[in-house]
C-alpha cells in the first residue's frame, strides 16, 4: 500500500554471529494509482473541396511524455507530434495511436476515434452564349440564351455589354 514501510530482518546462522538478529535499512513504498491513457483526435476541416489541406489534433489523457503515430488508410504516416497536417483523398480514414510512458498506465497503446474525411471534387464552372438572332437592326433587341454547367443552384447571371455590367435573375 502507498506509505508502507519495508524492512528485512536477518537471524544468521553463521558461527560466531554477533548480534545473530539484524534488520535492514527501511524502504518507503510509493504505490501509484493504475491510469488508463485516452486519445481523441479532431480535424480543422471536414467535407471539404480537393486539394485543401487540413490539420487533425491529438488531445490525451495519462500520456506521461508520449509517442504519437498517425495511421491514414491503415498505414503509418507523419512524426512523432500531437498534431499532422496533409491533404486528404475522399474517404481518407484518419487515426492516431498513443504509447503512454505515465507511471501504471494500461493499457500502454491506445488508438485515437477514427475520421472519415470527405473531400468533394472541384467543378469548373463554364458559361457559353448564344445568339438567337444573328440579323440584328440598329436599335432593335437582341436575345442571347446562357447555357451553363457546373454553377450550383440558382448561379447569379451578369451581362456585359462593352464592359459595363446588367444584374438580370432569371
Amino acid at each position: 500500500n502507498n506509505g508502507d514501510i519495508v524492512t528485512c530482518q536477518l537471524t544468521s546462522t553463521a558461527a560466531c554471529a554477533n548480534p545473530t538478529i539484524v534488520n535492514s535499512n527501511s524502504s518507503n513504498m510509493i504505490v501509484f494509482n493504475a491510469v488508463t491513457p485516452t486519445i481523441s483526435i479532431v480535424e480543422s476541416a471536414n467535407n471539404i473541396c480537393q486539394g485543401i489541406s487540413v490539420t487533425y489534433t491529438a488531445s490525451i489523457t495519462n500520456g506521461g511524455t508520449p509517442s504519437y503515430q498517425w495511421i491514414v488508410n491503415g498505414t503509418n504516416v507523419g512524426t512523432n507530434s500531437n498534431t499532422y497536417t496533409y491533404i486528404p483523398n475522399n474517404v481518407d480514414i484518419v487515426a492516431c495511436q498513443l504509447t503512454s510512458t505515465a507511471n501504471c498506465a494500461y493499457p500502454v497503446n491506445v488508438t485515437s476515434n477514427l475520421i472519415i474525411m470527405y473531400v468533394n471534387m472541384v467543378n469548373v464552372p463554364s458559361v457559353t452564349i448564344n445568339q438567337i438572332d444573328t440579323n440584328i437592326c440598329e436599335g432593335s433587341a437582341i436575345a442571347c440564351l446562357a447555357s451553363y454547367s457546373n454553377a450550383g443552384n440558382n448561379p447569379v447571371k451578369r451581362w456585359i455589354v462593352n464592359e459595363i455590367q446588367f444584374l438580370i435573375v432569371i
